[in-house]
């Protein structure tokens, strides 16, 4: 899924389509993905730099050859349970209380 960003350097369509459990296309161009200590984004997402944008699609249809469908099922149920645990509000705070709690 493709997620444009909006006026700044974020989508909320990109929190959308974990909610739906499908995986979004990301072009990292320096933003901030939250809890970024304990989630390894690059695992949730088509993760393309900046300086290869101009290869997105190359990079895309790369992604999916590598998959089959167990396994990107298997990624539509993670991204959904990601979105779950750590993205919703509770399970945001609930993530960083345990944070606070291990830096203590």
């Amino acid at each position: 899924m493709l997620c444009v960003r909006g006026a700044g350097n974020f989508s909320v369509r990109f929190y959308e389509t974990l909610m739906m459990g499908r995986i979004p296309l990301y072009v990292h161009t320096d933003g901030y993905l939250p809890l970024s200590d304990i989630i390894n984004w690059k695992e949730h997402v088509v993760w393309v730099d900046y300086k290869d944008r101009h290869h997105i699609a190359e990079i895309l249809l790369n992604f999916h050859q590598q998959l089959d469908q167990d396994s990107l099922i298997g990624m539509f149920k993670k991204n959904r349970k990601l979105w779950e645990e750590k993205l919703t509000l509770g399970g945001f705070f609930e993530s960083y209380k345990r944070r606070v709690k291990r830096n203590l």
